[in-house]
């Protein structure tokens, strides 16, 4: 073999040794970019994660009623409470307006009070949105899907602040008139409102009957009309019947 093929040999080994090592040191670079990708796409899930059980950790921790050793606390009886909405409907073509309710016994929740120290509650009441009833079908269906939402926001809450009760208004047997002030949330918007409370106390148990109206906008709720047939109206009449025992 001459010397001119010599050299012409050995410059294409070396020429494909070159390319070889260049391919192993991408293929190496490429593997070691996905593996620290992959890393960091992980610790971002899990960081994510962390956080996310943090919130609802904190969120949980926000909801739980405030309940002070000295005072009376009582728990909702689901069996025989209720919730009741009222709106007005207005046809256009009639003079008078038509009256519609719609009813959930989905009313869960407790609350606590002592009327000896201070008008201080605390509580917490929910009620189920996705149980109401108002005997049309259509009507519920379009409250919960369109105007109002309940499938994505199914339940109000109700946390109780103060009160007007005193010691000395509570006889056992008797009927008592009272307010109760608190945050209600409907809808993801939360709203200070006042409760107007009546309520008979007999041995372990209260039964009662809270009232209050709101506005439908002040929860981003837009209330239903249809062209020139009919316009529901804004405001909102809210009425709880609860029977609650003590713990």
């Amino acid at each position: 073999m001459t010397t001119f093929g010599t050299k012409k040999i050995a410059l294409f080994l070396v020429t494909g040794a070159i390319v070889l090592a260049g391919c192993v040191s991408t293929e190496v670079e490429t593997t070691t970019e996905d593996s620290t990708s992959d890393t960091s796409d992980e610790m971002m899930v899990e960081n994510d994660a962390m956080m996310e059980d943090d919130g609802d950790t904190a969120m949980m921790e926000e909801d739980e009623p405030d309940f002070t050793a000295e005072m009376d606390v009582y728990t909702i009886d689901n069996t025989n409470s209720s919730a009741t909405y009222t709106v007005s409907k207005n046809f256009f073509a009639n003079d008078e307006p038509t009256i519609v309710s719609a009813t959930t016994e989905g009313v869960t929740g407790d609350f606590g009070f002592n009327l000896g120290i201070s008008s201080t509650v605390a509580g917490r009441l929910e009620v189920d949105l996705l149980g109401l009833t108002s005997g049309s079908t259509d009507r519920d269906d379009d409250l919960k899907a369109k105007f109002a939402e309940f499938d994505v926001y199914p339940t109000a809450v109700f946390v109780p602040r103060t009160t007007t009760l005193s010691i000395s208004e509570v006889q056992d047997s008797e009927e008592v008139a009272f307010e109760v002030t608190g945050d209600m949330t409907i809808h993801g918007v939360t709203n200070t409102v006042t409760l107007d409370i009546t309520a008979t106390m007999e041995g372990d148990t209260i039964t009662g009957t809270g009232t209050t109206t709101i506005l439908g906008s002040d929860y981003d709720i837009t209330m239903p009309a249809v062209g020139d047939l009919y316009v529901v109206e804004d405001e909102i009449a809210l009425e709880v019947n609860f029977v609650a025992t003590a713990e």
